[in-house]
Parts: C-alpha cells; structure tokens; sequence
C-alpha cells in the first residue's frame, strides 16, 4: 500500500498536461518569431503545456532539411529547439546475423 501512495506522489509531482491547440490560436509573438528567426519552417501542430501551473508553449515545425519542436513561455517568448526524434525502431536499424562460414 505504501508503494502505492509513493508512486501517486511522484505521479502527480511530474504531471504534465499536453492540449492540443489550432496553429491560429497561438499568440501573435509565437507566430512572429517562427517567421522571422525560423524562416522556412511551416508549424505542423501546437500544445498548450501546463506543467505543474507553469504554462509554455510547444509548436511543431519542419523545413526542408528536419523536423523540430520550438518551446515557448507563457508569453511567447522563445526558450528552445527540440529536434524531432526517431521511434525506436526507426533510430537502430536491427543487426544481422553474422553469416555462417562455408565448409
């Protein structure tokens, strides 16, 4: 019962909301920095993030080359890039079998 209890503390210490959110329903300063300091990036998807009442914004964008998160505070303000990463499986390509030597 003890682990019980122990793991919905740290449950709730890391919760994280993720709302998805329409590109036009990002702040006016959010769209102004992605097309002035990430010129050639199209935004795909963006979240609204509450992390422990903190609020921030993620936008997922993809240029010619990459994909990438760019975060935002509250107000806008830039804070990262997060490349996009690869699944799993995707990002190690599965190893053969060393041929048998022939006799």
């Amino acid at each position: 019962m003890l682990l019980f209890v122990i793991a919905l503390g740290v449950t709730a210490l890391n919760a994280q909301t993720r709302t998805a959110i329409k590109l036009a329903d990002l702040p006016k300063a959010i769209t102004d920095n992605i097309a002035t300091a990430h010129k050639g990036c199209v935004a795909q998807d963006a979240f609204k993030v509450d992390t422990k009442g903190v609020m921030s914004y993620e936008v997922a964008v993809k240029d010619a080359k990459s994909e990438m998160t760019l975060v935002y505070d509250k107000d806008g303000k830039f804070l990262k890039m997060e490349p996009k990463k690869a699944p799993a499986a995707a990002a190690a390509p599965a190893k053969k079998a060393p041929a048998k030597p022939k006799k």
